[in-house]
């Protein structure tokens, strides 16, 4: 049980399955709960609790820039979802109410992948603080079951599963302020699912790409343009701006705006680029990127 920095968890980790798993010195790991910074006491005390009940298992804590994230080795939670799973059968499922709140239908194309994916993974990482590993599974389950759900009734059925009621009004709370600022998502979650199944295509024919090669073109004559650039005064060397990178893979790849932003996350996931500064994933904006090898 450790805490160590983001920066050095992401130099020696390799992406998993999903977003929400990750490979580290050869464990299977998925993420936990969620803990302020100043809650770094009882992150601790959590994790030697956890380790207490899970002999031979491994826990890990992240600090993030804002908070405190446990990672926790998959095998351990797969048992403790199996027995949480067997137990509910006893519990009604939620089911989807009739009046249904009527939404107009929105364009997947102009709904941005990537705020669907925060979306439903701030749902895993807040219901999971609260409940436990469990909060993932149930969280999954529901999308499944209720195809036509509105995020609305998808976030009152996910917070009726919080038995502290200051933390559920506190879970609805937070959840209500991204969708506020993110008011795309105002939209049945039937339409998100659709995004999903398009963003997996993508990341299917991403996956399939050789990145050997595209790294060759990119680094060549007619590549992105890797040069010092100033920013607040400041000077990062040897460097790249992500949306003209996008803008590259579009012409040069025939890729979508979409695939070429995965597949500046997957440069990033396989350790060939990272953000000058370790603050960002891939994204579609004026923020430097540099290759490994570049570095001074």
């Amino acid at each position: 049980m450790k805490i160590i920095p983001a920066e050095d968890f992401n130099k020696q980790t390799t992406l998993g399955k999903n977003r929400t798993q990750k490979i580290y010195r050869d464990k299977v790991l998925i993420q936990g709960p969620v803990f302020a910074l100043d809650q770094e006491s009882l992150a601790l005390q959590y994790c030697k609790s956890y380790l207490k009940k899970n002999s031979g298992s491994y826990c890990l804590i992240v600090k993030e820039r804002y908070y405190f994230q446990l990672w926790k080795e998959e095998q351990t939670i797969k048992k403790s979802i199996k027995a949480n799973l067997e137990s509910d059968k006893k519990r009604p499922t939620p089911l989807l109410k009739d009046n249904i709140l009527s939404v107009p239908k929105v364009n997947q194309l102009s709904l941005n992948i990537n705020i669907v994916l925060d979306f439903i993974d701030l749902c895993k990482r807040l219901l999971s603080q609260s409940i436990g590993p469990y909060g993932n599974i149930f969280c999954e389950t529901t999308l499944f079951e209720n195809p036509n759900i509105d995020c609305h009734e998808f976030i009152r059925i996910l917070a009726d599963q919080i038995p502290d009621i200051e933390q559920s009004q506190q879970f609805k709370k937070t959840l209500l302020q991204f969708m506020n600022q993110n008011i795309q998502l105002n939209t049945l979650l039937k339409e998100l699912s659709a995004c999903l199944e398009e963003y997996n295509e993508q990341k299917d024919i991403v996956a399939g790409i050789d990145i050997g090669k595209v790294i060759e073109k990119m680094r060549n004559i007619g590549g992105i343009k890797i040069k010092n650039r100033r920013y607040n005064l400041r000077i990062y060397p040897n460097c790249f701006i992500g949306s003209e990178a996008v803008e590259w893979m579009i012409n040069n790849l025939n890729l979508s705006t979409e695939q070429a932003i995965k597949l500046g996350q997957r440069l990033i996931d396989e350790k060939f680029i990272h953000h000058v500064r370790d603050q960002h994933n891939f994204q579609n904006e004026y923020l430097f990127y540099r290759f490994y090898w570049d570095e001074k």
